[in-house]
């Protein structure tokens, strides 16, 4: 049993790096490029873009090789968390307000220049300031 759980914890951690990888070479990666960020391999949330050295680089594949053993290790517990993740990425969005419902949309599936998205983001802002001021001005809404 717990070999399945390691094996099952291995797969997912691979899946979700490589979905996140990935997401580098869309739409979103592509708009988030021009506002001078990218999405993080390991939370799939926008992080600022910044150059790295080779150091750099090597301890990141480093704790990348070291989280998945880790992670397999957990077995169970990686899957039930990995799972939790999964459920809370898709329920924070129940309490967005729609304008930023609507920026996440465009942000994933719209290629757009650095001023149809800085006007998005003004307009996403406006009505989440008129509606729900948690939302307002948070950089990780979108």
């Amino acid at each position: 049993m717990y070999e399945l759980g390691a094996l099952i914890a291995a797969v997912m951690v691979c899946l979700s790096l490589a979905a996140n990888l990935m997401s580098s070479w869309t739409a979103l990666g592509s708009n988030l490029a021009l506002m001078d960020l990218r999405v993080s391999i390991f939370t799939g949330q926008p992080v600022p873009l910044g150059r790295r050295s080779l150091l750099g680089k090597i301890l990141r594949a480093s704790l990348w090789i070291v989280s998945l053993i880790v992670s397999a290790a957990l077995s169970w517990i990686t899957v039930i968390s990995m799972a939790g993740m999964f459920l809370y990425k898709k329920s924070k969005d129940a309490g967005a307000p729609q304008s930023i419902k609507e920026l996440r949309w465009r942000m994933k599936n719209i290629h757009m220049t650095r001023e149809q998205i800085d006007k998005e983001i003004a307009q996403a802002h406006e009505s989440a300031m008129g509606s729900n001021h948690a939302y307002a001005g948070d950089r990780n809404a979108i």
